[in-house]
């Protein structure tokens, strides 16, 4: 029920929550993908227009911004949706190519550089005056965030479009006046066609940070030995500084060589560096993964049995492969090894014999065999000979559940038919059957019981596709490509 949302902070809280589930899982106290999901079905509801362009909020589009664009994450919702079974799934698909020709149509010709404000569709012009200031047809504090923005999608999913626009400004920026040179991108840039600059040095390094990612679409044989040098000169920038005076600031706004104001650009060194530097992973391939514990917790008399380097656990196959290292250890008589599918139910799976009094390295190991699927928790504890116990953090791996496996599948490219054959491991239970497109629609549906193996035909034109099969509200899922 409320209003006032901003777009590109409702895509940012969209991202962090499914990586926060790829990260941790949602079987805690916040179920993260279920918030990811009504946050992702909000936005397309509230802030995609009627051209499936994204809106600056939910109560206004009488201008847009280039740099809300997020094509990599209007990507990631057309996957998430799919594999993680939503029930609320949009046409993303249709509002990632729609973004992809705005973004085509608004980049200068000749220095591919974006301003900050357009007309609300994909076939206008840039707006000098929004509303608030009149910077809209600049390349500024808006639009610095675009190429960033791009050269993510690409480094994503090496989308072919983003690429060709971040070639174009590679290119005018090694030709230009620029000439490559991150020293020579003093502020803002008030002219698209000409490239001419108005200088704003607090904030140089914005402008630094996102026009770097021009370079990441490897253009041509410098690209790549231009890439490190722009993120070696923004990485060496100190902006420890960040200015006095409000940005609104007479002062400011009549000087703003001499009195800028430091926007984001601390923020964008950091966000920007991690993604030119090739940090910014497709976090829907990670898997959920605790912290490793540095220590064990002290004893009553506040001495700590052991001093342990690390706890790991690392899936093998169906098995978990729990190893452990320790530096010293005192009075040590064993280890016991705790497995929970929950993250307050352990029980003891192994007892492992510890070195007694040690001030050398150890190391341990345990294969846990046939474990259950979905997020495991383990927990280490040591007993000292007079019986005292102490006990690790909890770490954690995750198996993605498991109910039917494809056997085999194969195209007939001249009837669009394509046959599978399918075995259920729960084949006791109601399996339901599904075949989903990449933009979430379900294309084939059936329910099967009491049966261990299924063929079946169904009419894919070429494609990927995610089959899903749900037992008991548990979903396992395995995808398919069809030539």
């Amino acid at each position: 029920g409320d209003s006032g949302a901003a777009t590109d902070a409702d895509i940012d809280v969209a991202l962090a929550l499914i990586q926060a589930h790829k990260q941790w899982g949602s079987a805690g106290a916040v179920n993260y993908i279920q918030e990811a999901e009504t946050i992702l079905a909000k936005i397309y509801d509230s802030e995609v227009d009627g051209n499936k362009l994204f809106k600056p909020g939910d109560q206004w589009n009488d201008v847009q911004n280039p740099s809300y664009a997020a094509l990599f994450a209007v990507k990631k919702a057309m996957e998430i949706q799919v594999d993680e079974s939503f029930t609320q799934t949009r046409d993303w698909a249709s509002v990632y190519t729609a973004l992809q020709n705005y973004l085509a149509h608004y980049q200068n010709s000749t220095t591919g550089l974006w301003p900050n404000w357009t007309d609300p569709n994909a076939t206008g012009s840039c707006r000098p005056n929004p509303g608030w200031y009149s910077e809209g047809c600049w390349y500024g504090l808006d639009a610095l965030r675009t190429p960033w923005r791009v050269a993510w999608d690409h480094a994503w999913y090496g989308t072919a479009n983003s690429a060709s626009m971040l070639n174009k400004l590679s290119d005018w920026l090694d030709s230009s006046y620029i000439a490559g040179n991150p020293d020579n991108v003093i502020g803002k840039f008030n002219n698209l066609s000409t490239g001419a600059q108005t200088a704003y040095p607090l904030d140089a390094a914005g402008f630094v940070a996102g026009l770097s990612g021009a370079y990441m679409a490897n253009n041509n044989a410098t690209d790549q030995e231009n890439l490190n040098e722009w993120y070696a000169n923004l990485m060496a920038r100190d902006l420890s500084n960040p200015g006095i005076l409000p940005a609104n600031d007479p002062l400011v706004l009549s000087d703003p060589a001499t009195n800028g104001y430091q926007y984001y650009s601390p923020t964008l060194q950091i966000l920007m560096g991690l993604t030119l530097s090739g940090n910014t992973p497709d976090f829907n391939t990670l898997e959920p993964v605790v912290a490793d514990p540095v220590e064990f917790t002290a004893t009553g008399d506040g001495l700590l049995p052991i001093t342990l380097l690390r706890f790991n656990a690392n899936k093998k196959e169906q098995s978990v492969e729990l190893e452990w290292k320790t530096a010293s250890e005192q009075n040590n008589d064993y280890f016991t090894l705790y497995r929970a599918v929950s993250n307050n139910n352990f029980t003891p799976i192994a007892t492992v014999r510890g070195a007694g009094t040690s001030n050398v390295i150890h190391e341990y190991e345990y294969l846990d065999m046939q474990v259950p699927q979905g997020m495991l928790y383990y927990q280490l504890a040591q007993t000292d000979y007079d019986g005292k116990q102490s006990f690790s953090d909890i770490i954690s791996v995750y198996f993605e559940p498991k109910n039917f496996e494809i056997i085999s599948y194969k195209s007939d490219n001249q009837n669009n038919a394509t046959s599978l054959e399918v075995q259920f491991m729960q084949y006791d239970q109601i399996n339901t059957l599904r075949i989903v497109n990449i933009v979430g629609q379900v294309l084939f549906e059936q329910k099967f019981t009491q049966t261990v193996y299924e063929n079946i035909t169904v009419d894919l034109p070429p494609g990927m596709y995610t089959v899903v099969n749900t037992v008991n509200n548990a979903s396992s899922k395995q995808k398919i490509l069809v030539k």
